[in-house]
């Protein structure tokens, strides 16, 4: 794991009489910027919980290091990626993964009601299994990948208008579990969920966002290697400050991996 910044610089040549540089700058951390961001709020929030327990040995850490911090992270969230908080990432992702069980089981029984009510009218079954985001979605969703969840109820919803929603019912669906359905989509917009919420990106990220991931990342991995040191002999209590476990944690629950952001490029001069 590295613990230093590392800066590439790309001479661009417009004309032999002027030439760009290009900084581009490396990412020190494994994961996406808002999985990072992410697992670094949530080592800061346990350091918070636990701060009597570390200040005691080490005084270094005395208020408000931990929640000025966490302000630090609150404030890349939202300057850099767009999203108010750490706080609105796990809100939106434990919002899935409490629907996301049942959601799977009612979309299963629409899907085979639909095929097999439908199955003399092969073209008018793959219209609607498309209408309702079943081909392009459900076999991801299956896999139990969010965004592909969110992306299918929100198609689902989009699409149900009344009429096809009789014509489904008319063939023998209940009306109740296309309800059900349209349920969960209106939870994940009342808590405005989309699928760049999980992600954190809607907003460009520059160079400088970077820098400051960068810095965020190195002083929280320097905190959790103290830790691993000072308290070796509780290893339950080091695990709560493992960059990488949690990383794993986070994205194993939002189904992407630690996807890779791609290198922020910055023009240096003229």
């Amino acid at each position: 794991m590295l613990n230093t910044e590392k800066i590439v610089i790309t001479f661009v040549f417009i004309n032999p009489l002027k030439f760009n540089i290009m900084v581009t700058m490396k990412r020190i951390y494994k994961g996406s910027d808002a999985g990072a961001l992410t697992t670094c709020d949530t080592i800061i929030t346990t350091a918070i919980s636990n701060k009597e327990r570390l200040i005691a040995k080490r005084s270094g850490w005395k208020d408000p290091f931990f929640t000025d911090l966490q302000k630090k992270i609150a404030d890349a969230f939202k300057v850099y990626l767009g999203v108010d908080s750490a706080k609105d990432l796990r809100a939106a992702t434990a919002l899935i993964i409490g629907m996301q069980t049942d959601v799977i089981k009612t979309l299963s029984q629409t899907k085979v009601q639909v095929e097999e009510d439908f199955k003399n009218n092969k073209a008018r079954r793959e219209e609607i299994l498309k209408q309702l985001g079943f081909t392009d979605f459900f076999k991801k969703v299956q896999s139990r990948n969010q965004e592909a969840l969110i992306e299918m109820l929100f198609r689902f919803k989009a699409n149900l208008l009344t009429d096809l929603k009789q014509e489904i019912v008319n063939k023998g669906t209940a009306a109740a579990t296309l309800e059900s359905i349209l349920a969960y989509a209106d939870q994940l917009e009342a808590l405005n969920v989309s699928q760049e919420t999980l992600k954190g990106g809607r907003k460009d990220v520059t160079a400088a966002a970077v820098t400051e991931f960068n810095a965020i990342y190195s002083e929280v991995i320097s905190i959790c290697r103290i830790v691993s040191r000072l308290f070796a002999d509780d290893k339950l209590f080091i695990e709560k400050f493992s960059y990488s476990r949690i990383l794993k944690q986070l994205s194993a629950s939002q189904g992407n991996g630690n996807k890779e952001e791609p290198t922020a490029n910055l023009p240096a001069s003229e």
